[in-house]
């Protein structure tokens, strides 16, 4: 796994487990630092995609030609470490999205806040129609760079709580193998699990 997954991983029976830890504030990323972190993960994004569609097709040419579990469980293995795999490097290019995006906020709120303050701190009547009109634009911005804080954490609540069930299936899922054979509709469930997209690719659209 890579050095900057979130939560504590270990390894049980050759599969990758992990549990999360709570967010901490990270310390300040420069721009070409996310770009660069990003453009990896696309990267790695990709190899993993191409290796799911080479392990997807192995386990179905497995099972049609029923060869066993004992080809069955060794693959499946390598299946659950991919998906999470994946499911890490999604998890880290939304959370560079939530941090330059946040980083972007905070060094507009300061010069925002003082112009603002100025204004509002000449009385009124040595105001000119400009200052008045500076004023409100200020004061709307100053509005909008608050909602926007607010909706990254609210959208961090809801990443954290979308990824405790994702953890959750796929660990039920991890726990059934070696104790039967997985039906379709399991298969299924985790192919969808695999094939969920990044927030890059989806904001994107």
């Amino acid at each position: 796994m890579s050095s900057y997954d979130n939560g504590n991983i270990s390894s049980k029976n050759g599969l990758l487990l992990e549990t999360r830890s709570p967010s901490i504030k990270p310390c300040h990323i420069t721009p070409d630092q996310i770009s660069k972190e990003l453009q990896d993960i696309e990267n790695n994004l990709n190899d993993l995609e191409n290796e799911g569609v080479e392990l997807e097709m192995r386990l179905r040419i497995y099972e049609e030609e029923g060869h066993g579990d004992l080809l069955m469980d060794p693959l499946m293995v390598d299946w659950f470490n991919l998906i999470r795999k994946k499911q890490s490097y999604i998890r880290r290019e939304s959370e560079l999205m939530y941090i330059a995006r946040t980083q972007d906020l905070e060094e507009q709120q300061p010069g925002v806040e003082g112009e603002l303050r100025r204004l509002i701190n000449k009385p009124e009547h040595l105001k000119t129609l400009d200052e008045k009109r500076r004023e409100a634009e200020l004061l709307n911005r100053l509005m909008k760079i608050v909602n926007d804080r607010n909706a990254i954490v609210e959208g961090l609540e809801e990443d954290r709580l979308r990824e405790e069930e994702e953890d959750q299936q796929l660990n039920e899922m991890m726990q059934r193998l070696g104790l039967q054979k997985f039906k379709n509709k399991h298969k299924s469930s985790f192919s969808k699990l695999f094939r969920r997209r990044s927030k890059k690719a989806s904001m994107g659209e």
